[in-house]
């Protein structure tokens, strides 16, 4: 948790998602993959926070360079 989260974390609680009991590793952070149907990984971006995810122009981008 950091600053980055917070904000993340009150637009979440105004549409109404609470934090539950956490279950399994609370540390462990968000990565995004974009994998060939080969299951080659053509894109790995892995979170800096729990909030951080890439934009949809980012992934966007990764797609066309497949």
């Amino acid at each position: 948790m950091g600053p980055a989260t917070l904000p993340r974390g009150l637009q979440a609680a105004r549409k109404g998602h609470f934090i539950e009991r956490p279950v399994g590793d609370v540390m462990q952070l968000p990565g995004t993959f974009i994998i060939d149907r080969d299951g080659i990984v053509r894109y790995a971006r892995y979170a800096r926070h729990s909030a951080d995810h890439p934009a949809a122009s980012e992934l966007i981008a990764a797609l066309r360079g497949i």
